[in-house]
């Protein structure tokens, strides 16, 4: 699901920075679909020999910016379209029979098979490949951060962002008291990434790619300042094919709707 917070937000003239490719910015423009191999090749029988992938989202989404960055790390020959939230793209008839909540991002694999969970579209674009878990135990710990991701990390990363960027009234006292609440979790991270190098161990995992666009968000508040070791991980993620592009697009955006403010 996105963050309603930057979708209504912001202009949709600046996703030509966040690195979104084959966009569609013309709501009703006809979207270029292009065919590969399946990437789940389980039963030759029952499985298509092609399949059609694209990606419909929105570059001022988290979890669109998570799938977006494997995306570019893989190669993946993934389309992308633009779904322009501002002029209701999203809630319109074809978009809803794709997506009932009106939401990005959606994976359209086929004509009537289509995936709306970050983490089910991250898996299923990277089940053949070397970053997806091969064994059991693999599986198992992946699957446990994706289900703390979403009850823990992204509703602890989401409502400071909102209330930082966005909110009304006094932000300062909000953001305050919204960083209390989240300082023990941001504590545990801390404690983490001095043990290791990411977030399930010391090699990059699918985990990263959901995590990183999350929290490096509160750098833009300055709320990551009192965790070096927090900070060293985004700064070698810099290292990683793809993430730059993710983060400095959402940096443009952020310094974009700030000087909109002034």
């Amino acid at each position: 699901s996105y963050s309603f917070c930057t979708l209504l937000l912001f202009s949709p003239v600046i996703s030509t920075n966040m690195g979104c490719t084959n966009s569609k910015q013309a709501t009703g423009q006809k979207k270029r679909v292009k065919e590969h191999p399946a990437t789940v090749p389980v039963n030759a029988a029952s499985q298509k020999s092609v399949e059609k992938l694209l990606l419909n989202g929105h570059p001022l989404s988290q979890p669109c910016r998570s799938i977006q960055w494997y995306i570019d790390y893989s190669g993946k020959d993934v389309d992308v379209h633009f779904v322009d939230v501002f002029a209701g793209e999203h809630k319109s008839p074809d978009y809803l029979a794709k997506h009932p909540r009106g939401q990005v991002p959606t994976l359209e694999v086929d004509d009537e098979f289509f995936l709306s969970e970050s983490t089910a579209i991250l898996k299923y674009i990277s089940e053949d490949d070397a970053l997806f878990p091969k064994t059991q135990k693999e599986q198992t710990k992946l699957n446990e951060y994706f289900g703390r991701h979403y009850s823990i990390i992204r509703k602890m990363t989401l409502d400071l962002f909102f209330h930082g960027m966005f909110g009304k009234g006094d932000k300062e006292a909000k953001i305050a008291s919204g960083f209390e609440t989240v300082k023990p979790e941001l504590e545990r991270l801390e404690a983490l990434f001095g043990k290791q190098k990411f977030i399930l161990g010391d090699e990059l995992t699918l985990a990263d790619f959901m995590f990183a666009p999350e929290v490096d968000q509160l750098k833009f508040l300055n709320l990551l300042n009192g965790f070096p070791n927090i900070i060293k991980y985004l700064d070698r993620l810099m290292n990683v094919k793809g993430y730059k592009k993710c983060w400095e697009g959402a940096e443009a955006v952020v310094t974009k709707f700030r000087a909109s403010q002034q």
